[in-house]
């Protein structure tokens, strides 16, 4: 998706009577600025109002908190009033705001959905001349050994695309969960990263070990984790049994007294001292 790099916001903002009964609250200068941060975030994803921390994964209040610095509770309470006066909807787990064609510039924000919509159709445009062109399949017939020529169709190679798609963003929403769940609230900078791990071809599996890892040895932050995930990725372990087989296969040789070093042990005194640096932080 190309770049959006501003909004239009109503030079009269702070004249509007939504507004100032928000600020009129405890904590409403807090909710007022949240409000401008959702504005931003919402042109960022240009889709529309909704808001999405990585393609298909919706905002939860924990990564607003995160992303914005602030306390989970004053978001909260601010997402509760927008939604009381109208500001923002959550529709099927997706925060969205309303009335978005008043913040946003919707001919400029259209003009790139429109480009995307172009790149996006072209390149699939390509990958259905290749797969015309170049992909059939041999099917054997048992009962009398006749091989039939089955050619993959334009239509049938769109869906196995579209399948894909959807496998992906649900892989992604897994480990981002995942992440959740032992590290803690998640940012857009660390989503985006994950999201790269997976298109460089780590499974989920290893991310996910990973991050238990960062729980195990009491260093819970992403910059851990992902040292773990490039260790076992660039030795060309990239999934969660390569990962322990490795770690079974190094523990067997400590008990075998034929233990020599590897570039496992020297991760683990990586993983020391980095500890070792955040808790004296």
């Amino acid at each position: 998706m190309e770049e959006v790099k501003w909004i239009k916001i109503h030079v009269n903002m702070f004249s509007n009577r939504k507004i100032k009964l928000i600020r009129s609250m405890k904590n409403g200068d807090s909710f007022v600025l949240l409000w401008t941060m959702l504005l931003t975030a919402a042109g960022r994803c240009n889709a529309d109002g909704k808001l999405y921390i990585a393609d298909g994964v919706p905002y939860t209040e924990d990564m607003f908190a995160t992303e914005f610095d602030m306390k989970v509770s004053i978001v909260r309470d601010a997402l509760q009033e927008f939604e009381k006066f109208k500001m923002i909807s959550r529709i099927d787990g997706v925060y969205c705001v309303l009335g978005w064609s008043e913040y946003q510039n919707i001919e400029g924000m259209d003009k790139i959905r429109e480009q995307t919509r172009k790149r996006v159709e072209k390149y699939r445009d390509k990958k259905e001349i290749a797969i015309k062109d170049n992909v059939t399949c041999n099917a054997k017939v048992t009962p009398c050994n006749v091989t039939s020529n089955v050619t993959v169709t334009q239509c049938n190679a769109t869906d196995i695309e579209i399948d894909k798609e959807e496998r992906n963003k649900n892989i992604l929403s897994t480990t981002i969960k995942a992440y959740e769940k032992h590290i803690g609230a998640i940012t857009e900078v660390t989503a985006e990263a994950i999201s790269e791990w997976l298109e460089k071809g780590a499974d989920s599996s290893l991310i996910i070990f990973a991050f238990e890892q960062a729980v195990e040895y009491n260093a819970r932050s992403w910059k851990y984790a992902e040292k773990i995930i490039s260790t076992h990725f660039n030795a060309g372990r990239k999934t969660r049994t390569a990962a322990e087989n490795f770690g079974k296969k190094k523990t067997d040789k400590k008990k075998s007294g034929s233990y020599e070093p590897d570039d496992m042990a020297a991760m683990e005194r990586k993983m020391r001292l980095e500890r070792m640096k955040n808790n004296a932080e």
